[in-house]
């Protein structure tokens, strides 16, 4: 079991990370995925986002190396025919939308 991106955050251990991504990696190959449509690079900047979970929490520089470590466990160095490309989602690095995507239902009608 692993933990969540927060929880990973929280480790602030770049290495289990990459490890995690990287068994992630053997899996996803062993059964034919090429992609993955992670990893979460969003911002936990708002309490009311509803994709806080998904995040490596609200610290910039963590996040950023917790995503690295991601992008390498699943990449590898370099892209090849033992990788699997990723694509990171749900606005990278923006943080709270009052009206983008997943989080018009959610967001108030004032400024965060």
């Amino acid at each position: 079991m692993w933990p969540e991106p927060p929880g990973s955050a929280a480790l602030n251990d770049e290495e289990l990370v990459r490890s995690h991504a990287e068994i992630m990696r053997q899996e996803y190959l062993a059964v034919g995925f090429r992609l993955a449509l992670q990893p979460p690079a969003d911002l936990a900047t708002g309490p009311r986002r509803p994709r806080v979970l998904g995040t490596f929490g609200s610290d910039v520089e963590v996040a950023a190396r917790m995503i690295g470590a991601y992008v390498r466990g699943l990449q590898g160095e370099a892209l090849g025919t033992g990788s699997v490309s990723k694509t990171t989602k749900h606005l990278p690095g923006a943080g709270p939308q009052l009206s983008a995507g997943s989080t018009a239902s959610s967001a108030p009608t004032g400024a965060w």
